[in-house]
């Protein structure tokens, strides 16, 4: 596993290290980069937000960093293992196993309940039925829903199918939570409640979150806030000089 040191001297993790990473996309013989030469380290166990206006490239990011997309250029490596240069059955079980997600759109199947919803993300791994149920109880109970195991999605406040996704994305214990806009579609009392959960995991759970968001009040949550505008990271800033467990921020090389 790679390893850094902050300004601190503490030998800190570094779970993802981005090298040089560009996406672009080719628009009437134009080269367009959506994201630009992005050089980024993010250590096991923080709270990241990635902050920008819309067309910033964070989202971009962020399904490189979720292993959605591939980049044009440069190098991404996770817990030290090169993902460009990785297998599709690599990824896929990365994906499955690795890495949950959240997104603005909570993505809940309506015909199921919340405990399906979340239990559906287990069937990929042969997991039982009744396991699968055991576990989806105990994960919404975790994020404040044992209530609600058997309410579909349209009997669910917007805040409450959020939880029923953080719930989902939790469901095969990833060691990393991506979530893209994860309160956009929420009042900001639900929106801060949320935030709190997600960010809260860290001590629960040691998940390493990357939260990319256009609302710099979830920055107040995050351990580090790494800011973008055309592509490009512009500012990267440790918050708060240790995290939850101990560790120190860690920053760029």
């Amino acid at each position: 596993m790679t390893t850094t040191i902050d300004d601190n001297s503490v030998m800190v993790s570094a779970l993802y290290d981005l090298d040089k990473v560009s996406k672009t996309y080719i628009f009437g013989g134009t080269k367009v980069y959506a994201l630009k030469e992005a050089t980024l380290r993010i250590g096991s166990g923080e709270v990241v937000s990635i902050e920008g206006p819309s067309g910033s490239g964070k989202s971009t990011l962020l399904l490189l960093l979720g292993v959605l997309d591939n980049p044009s250029a440069g190098t991404i490596a996770f817990d030290g293992k090169n993902l460009t240069s990785a297998r599709d059955a690599e990824l896929t079980k990365m994906r499955r196993e690795t890495i949950g997600y959240v997104f603005q759109q909570f993505n809940l199947i309506p015909t199921l309940s919340a405990r399906d919803n979340v239990g559906i993300a287990m069937v990929p791994h042969h997991v039982s039925k009744a396991e699968r149920d055991s576990r989806s109880t105990a994960l919404l109970e975790q994020v404040g829903l044992g209530h609600r195991l058997d309410h579909l999605p349209s009997s669910l406040s917007g805040g409450e199918q959020q939880r029923v996704a953080i719930a989902r994305a939790l469901a095969n214990k990833p060691r990393v939570i991506i979530a893209d806009e994860p309160t956009g579609n929420l009042d900001s009392k639900s929106g801060g409640e949320i935030i709190s959960l997600l960010t809260g995991l860290q001590k629960t759970d040691g998940v390493t979150i990357v939260i990319a968001t256009h609302d710099e009040d979830i920055s107040r949550h995050a351990y580090r806030k790494i800011r973008m505008k055309d592509g490009e990271i512009v500012d990267d800033v440790v918050l708060q000089s240790e995290q939850p467990n101990g560790n120190h921020g860690d920053k760029n090389a």
